[in-house]
């Protein structure tokens, strides 16, 4: 470049003109685009091996050979490409697509925007442990009154000398007593345990379940009204 300035004879600025010339046509270059959602952004920053890109709207003119090009764009994590620019290879393009996390299909108003929450949720199969729980103590209880009562029966009835037949309803309803006892303690200590044990799940508002009443359709009666529970997944 200095050789082609009028200081110098006239041949050499000549020459040196065309070597610029060709150097320029060999130089290769960068091109940058980064889209939000399929619109460019501009508020997206770009830098080419650690410098800012402050014009994005032409071309950079680089070296041949090795360089990383960095995207970042909140509230989305920085992007990275290794790019290999060729001797006279012109000037090629660096795409960086960003794309906002989208709702559910067939879910309305999700906004996945929105901050999730944590709860722990009691699990299913504890309500079907409870209640078998409650069986088995219900069972323990009628059996062991009915086995007091036929024992009261015996008392007045045989004994001390009562055969294995007269005894066998009382000792049938005791065994049966003990065993709805032992099923429902352990009915009831699993339900503990799984409850106690129960995960820790994150959902975001709008997913919970919902309630909705309004009149049942189809009844010429309109007093009638319906309970509807909404669960979106």
């Amino acid at each position: 470049m200095i050789c082609s300035t009028a200081s110098c004879p006239g041949p050499v600025i000549e020459d040196c003109g065309e070597w610029i010339g060709e150097l320029d046509r060999r130089m290769p270059s960068l091109a940058f685009s980064v889209t939000l959602d399929g619109v460019e952004s501009e508020e997206a920053r770009v830098t080419l091996n650690g410098e800012l890109i402050t014009d994005r709207e032409g071309i950079t003119k680089v070296d041949p050979g090795r360089h990383v090009v960095r995207a970042e764009l909140a509230p989305f994590p920085p992007r990275e490409q290794v790019v290999f620019a060729r001797d006279a290879g012109g000037t090629q393009v660096v795409d960086f697509e960003f794309e906002s996390a989208k709702s559910e299909p067939g879910v309305s108003g999700m906004d996945s925007g929105l901050p999730e929450t944590t709860s722990r949720p009691t699990p299913t199969i504890v309500y079907p442990l409870l209640g078998l729980s409650a069986a088995g103590f219900a069972g323990f209880g009628v059996f062991a009154l009915i086995g007091n009562q036929r024992k009261a029966e015996l008392e007045t009835e045989c004994e001390p000398s009562c055969t294995d037949p007269q005894l066998k309803p009382m000792k049938n309803a005791y065994l049966i007593g003990d065993i709805s006892l032992a099923v429902g303690a352990a009915s009831l200590l699993t339900a503990a345990i799984v409850y106690l044990a129960r995960p820790t799940e994150t959902s975001t508002p709008g997913q919970d379940t919902a309630l909705q009443v309004h009149p049942v359709v189809g009844l010429e009666n309109r007093g009638s009204f319906g309970v509807v529970a909404v669960q979106a997944w």
